[in-house]
């Protein structure tokens, strides 16, 4: 739609772009941007899995600007978390960091995949549950972490500074978030 002239797109002001059985739909306005009705009660509808909400971006110039783009959604993000949780992890401890990031990586690489296209920091903290289990699984292997969490956060951000790539929601970069 953004494409279009003002004309064109002022046809298609008051039709719905989605089928009724979505949430609520989203009127198209001639400045080519998306903006639901209503936006500033609060929007969200499902769309490839995630839902428009207002979220910070950067403009070109570099500038923050609030946009209405998709995100994980808070359903999407509640069931990995269930998931990564149904691995127990932290009692995994006679595995070796490599063997869970070789075990873990298709699916991570899959929810980034697919959910890291639209806003990469959503994602980033619904994944954080995973960091949380790798610090508990240290805790659990390694005898000088025991009972020392702090010190753990630090052993995993050393492991992510020396292997970056390890695990792949550690590769998600987010200019905003």
């Amino acid at each position: 739609m953004s494409c279009q002239g003002p004309e064109v797109v002022g046809r298609w002001r008051d039709r719905p772009i989605f089928h009724e059985t979505r949430r609520r739909p989203i009127s198209a306005y001639p400045d080519g941007l998306f903006q639901p009705p209503g936006a500033v009660a609060g929007f969200y509808t499902n769309l490839t899995g995630g839902p428009f909400r207002p979220r910070s971006s950067r403009n070109r110039q570099g500038k923050l600007f609030t946009s209405f783009a998709p995100a994980v959604s808070d359903k999407a993000a509640t069931t990995m978390r269930h998931r990564m949780r149904h691995w127990r992890l932290h009692h995994r401890s006679d595995l070796s960091l490599d063997e869970i990031a070789q075990w873990a990586r298709p699916v991570l690489a899959g929810w980034v995949r697919y959910y890291g296209q639209f806003y990469p920091a959503a994602l980033r903290r619904a994944l954080r549950t995973l960091d949380d289990f790798l610090v508990r699984w240290a805790k659990r292997k390694y005898l000088r972490l025991r009972g020392r969490h702090g010190h753990a956060w630090e052993w995993l951000h050393r492991v992510r500074a020396r292997h970056p790539a390890l695990f792949a929601h550690w590769t998600i970069r987010a200019a905003v978030g």
